[in-house]
């Protein structure tokens, strides 16, 4: 991830909001719905987050009409940034649902 990508993306108005509807895989149409953001706003706020790796497509979905619609999860949880003697960025990654069932699976063998 690159550094400014990420500061600029992350204080962008509406990110953070987004980042944290998008915890599960979502159309863009739902995540701009619970933020209250506008939808065009909302696809360029998506769009600079993948541009700095912080949300990614996951999975598909057919519309009614027959068309795919992209399904967005953040890919972070929890973010640092420490100013600290340089940039400094730490992040908690947001656990895919399969990943998390496995986890779960191992933890009760």
């Amino acid at each position: 991830m690159d550094p400014i990508k990420v500061v600029r993306a992350l204080g962008s108005k509406y990110s953070v909001e987004i980042l944290s509807e998008a915890q599960e895989p979502k159309p863009v149409k739902e995540i701009v719905d619970e933020v209250g953001v506008p939808i065009a706003t909302g696809y360029r706020r998506i769009q600079e987050l993948e541009e700095a790796d912080l949300i990614e497509v996951d999975g598909k979905t057919v519309s009614e009409d027959g068309g795919d619609i992209k399904l967005y999860r953040s890919r972070i949880k929890v973010a640092k940034i420490d100013f600290d003697g340089g940039l400094e960025l730490e992040f908690v990654e947001n656990e895919k649902g399969a990943d998390k069932l496995v986890d779960i699976w191992d933890e009760l063998k």
